[in-house]
């Protein structure tokens, strides 16, 4: 699926429903990742937006398996289907697809536990070789480690609005987005643009906010230069800092009315929880600060892998310290460290014990698809998946990730890469 963000939601319903895989396909910069994706899960059809078609169109001559192409949008040219015909293959409008299945519906195919849901090729590895296989269950127990960890009163309600900037591919955006829905809220479908983020804000003013930390140290920076001249705002950043020094993040202090109001309106005025994943990184602490003092919003960070379905700990949502660690492992996962002496890093190691993270769970993966080498299976015999990332267990409990195996794709879920300016 490379569409629309409400096509691609639909889609995957769709998919879901009848029991099919659905495969995002996340980056489209480079023809050759698209042809590889497609050649390894020999998929029939494609779902691409308006704008893809032509790069879609290009490709078919490596891509003998499609065998339909749905277009998410309203105009398909002649030459286009003359293109796809003489590959044999047939051109169908979204909404055409749309109008024809409540026409003609089909008997509910529903899936089992263990069935595949997705195939997800991971953002950032420098190879798309290793498709993610992520269960139903897999996409469940992510949802439901990550709801039981917010707090009763932060729970999400009915009356929650989510704008997720993560990518319709992004496992995250799919886990949580089905959390909004169980507890019967709504969800905003964006331009999917870095440059429209604040105008999307506004505009929908959701309650709960879900982006990349690279977008968020966007928003920041964009928010800074308009506003951090000020004398009012830097006093009111000031006062409003030493609230949460002492614990306390609000949006209704002396100084939210007079210094800060214009700018917590930004984001549309209505954010009570913005959600988002990091590693152990000074730099990203300072954007949660700033988000906690300039708009009385809570901040609670996700750490994982697609691998383990988008997150494996979660920082405490009270959790307001400077400390760069990324949580405690959540409800449906279990973490320990294994020695990597050839690294230096062993349970030996003092103040706190290093190693090698491996996450078990009901999160983890299924398996890489079309990949059967016990070599290269990143999950052991004990249900161990091997992150390749190096960490620390603080006293606390809370895990810092400092390190990792440069032998390694980088897959740490998700990243994203941001061209354009706000």
């Amino acid at each position: 699926m490379t569409s629309t963000y409400i096509e691609a939601f639909i889609a995957k319903q769709a998919f879901y429903r009848y029991s099919f895989v659905a495969v995002p396909i996340h980056d489209l910069r480079n023809p050759d990742k698209l042809i590889e994706v497609i050649k390894q899960t020999e998929m029939k059809a494609v779902i691409v937006s308006q704008k893809v078609l032509p790069l879609v169109l290009q490709s078919l001559k490596e891509c003998s398996t499609i065998k339909t192409i749905i277009v998410a949008g309203i105009y398909i040219s002649t030459e286009q289907s003359d293109t796809a015909a003489n590959h044999g293959v047939k051109l169908v409008k979204f909404a055409n697809v749309e109008y024809d299945g409540s026409r003609n519906p089909l008997a509910h195919v529903k899936p089992d536990p263990e069935d595949v849901a997705m195939i997800n090729y991971n953002t950032v590895s420098n190879s798309l070789s290793n498709g993610v296989m992520l269960t139903h269950s897999n996409l469940v127990a992510a949802m439901t480690a990550f709801t039981a960890s917010l707090p009763g009163a932060k729970k999400f309600t009915s009356k929650d609005r989510l704008l997720c900037q993560f990518s319709n591919g992004d496992v995250i955006s799919v886990w949580l987005s089905s959390a909004i829905i169980l507890a019967g809220g709504s969800l905003v479908f964006t331009t999917g643009l870095m440059k429209n983020v604040l105008h999307d804000a506004q505009a929908s003013v959701p309650t709960v906010f879900a982006s990349t930390p690279v977008i968020l140290d966007k928003i920041r920076e964009a928010l800074q230069l308009s506003y951090g001249n000020s004398s009012l705002f830097k006093r009111a950043f000031a006062a409003k800092l030493k609230l949460l020094k002492a614990g306390r993040v609000t949006a209704t202090s002396f100084w939210d009315f007079i210094g800060l109001g214009e700018i917590r309106s930004k984001l549309g005025g209505n954010v009570r929880l913005i959600v988002t994943t990091t590693r152990s990184d000074p730099a990203r602490n300072e954007t949660m600060e700033y988000f906690r003092v300039a708009m009385g919003i809570l901040v609670v960070s996700t750490f994982g892998r697609t691998e383990t379905s988008g997150i494996a700990t979660s920082r405490n949502i009270f959790d307001y310290s400077e400390i760069p660690h990324v949580g405690g492992p959540v409800g449906c996962n279990e973490i320990k460290l294994i020695d990597e002496k050839e690294e230096g890093y062993t349970s030996n190691d003092d103040p706190n014990p290093r190693g090698e993270i491996l996450i078990r769970g009901p999160n983890v993966m299924k398996g890489y698809y079309k990949k059967h080498d016990a070599i290269a299976d990143p999950v052991d015999k004990d249900g161990w998946f091997h992150s390749g990332d190096f960490g620390s267990f603080q006293s606390n409990g809370t895990l810092e990730v400092f390190d990792k195996k440069e032998s390694r794709p980088k897959s740490e879920s998700p990243v994203a890469k941001v061209d354009e300016k706000l």
